[in-house]
């Protein structure tokens, strides 16, 4: 199986290509192109070979007007990464660090400092609460280690 971007966009585009920009810049690193589903009206892929990484992506047009955009958090693993809108990508972190602290393991029980680490579609979560001498949360650091 391969590595492949989706994107959903305007239906009956041809020549579309699929950009990927890593987080934070304004340069395109990888441009593929584009091939529309035969059973979903709509829906676009490509191969792609970026490395693993959260990136910004556009669906661009032939005349090179973007069509869609979104976001998507490559892994290494050879599967299809889906595009989503901003708030859907907000959404994924904030249930991923809840299921960290539910049902990733802990490593610093009984101490100052408790950290839980979960992985999830090979994206590492970490949450360390602080707690006083009564188990009281005092304060949480969410990372991605």
């Amino acid at each position: 199986m391969a590595r492949t971007i989706e994107i959903a966009g305007p239906p009956a585009e041809t020549s579309a290509t699929i950009d990927l920009f890593p987080i934070g810049s304004d340069t395109s690193t990888q441009s593929v192109a584009a091939t529309e589903a035969t059973n979903r009206s709509g829906v676009y892929t490509g191969t792609i070979t970026a490395g693993a990484l959260d990136y910004y992506v556009q669906l661009q047009g032939s005349d090179g007007l973007m069509l869609a955009d979104g976001w998507a958090r490559v892994s290494a693993t050879d599967t299809t990464h889906h595009v989503v809108d901003d708030l859907n990508y907000q959404l994924a972190d904030l249930v991923s660090y809840c299921l960290t602290v539910l049902a990733g393991t802990i490593s610093t029980a009984n101490t100052a400092t408790e950290t839980f680490d979960l992985t999830l579609e090979g994206e590492a979560y970490r949450a360390a609460v602080s707690v006083d001498s009564d188990g009281n949360r005092t304060a949480q650091t969410l990372s991605k280690p």
